[in-house]
């Protein structure tokens, strides 16, 4: 569920961090994420401290990892 732009799960999450997250995740390096999400380096720094955001990181890089595992066990 969407509650003021943010999705229900991450509440503590801004909007911008809610759309950098998957790009992030996504990226072979911190630097590269944060370039192509077009945020500054030390933004996304800062937002790592945050246990919010990293533990969504983790989740999201975790649950692309188990994908693609099944995609090639499949």
């Amino acid at each position: 569920m969407v509650q003021n732009g943010n999705d229900s799960r991450s509440p503590k999450l801004t909007s911008r961090q809610q759309q950098a997250l998957p790009i992030v995740a996504a990226a072979p390096s911190i630097a590269e994420g944060a370039r192509l999400s077009k945020i500054g380096r030390s933004t996304l720094n800062r937002w790592l401290e945050d246990a919010e955001f990293r533990d969504e990181l983790v989740r999201l890089r975790h649950e692309s990892s188990e994908l693609a595992h099944s995609e090639l066990k499949g």
